[in-house]
């Protein structure tokens, strides 16, 4: 999977995102998004080039600064 878009209410990103180490685009489109925070699982998305998330993170891990291509 290269692109992942969310149009439905979440309530959290699960850490199985690392998972997905072929996407490249992770765009949560529903701005009534209720997580606050991105897993430090996130930094396994070694292709991610596009992330857009919603209004309400507050928290972003360190580990995203290993994105690279971002």
């Amino acid at each position: 999977m290269r692109e992942l878009w969310i149009r439905t209410p979440l309530n959290e990103i699960p850490d199985e995102i690392g998972k997905l180490r072929e996407l490249r685009t992770f765009i949560v489109s529903n701005k009534s998004a209720s997580f606050d925070k991105l897993p430090d699982s996130i930094a396994g998305l070694k292709n991610l080039k596009t992330l857009q998330l919603g209004n309400n993170i507050t928290s972003i891990p360190d580990s995203i600064a290993e994105l690279k291509n971002l």
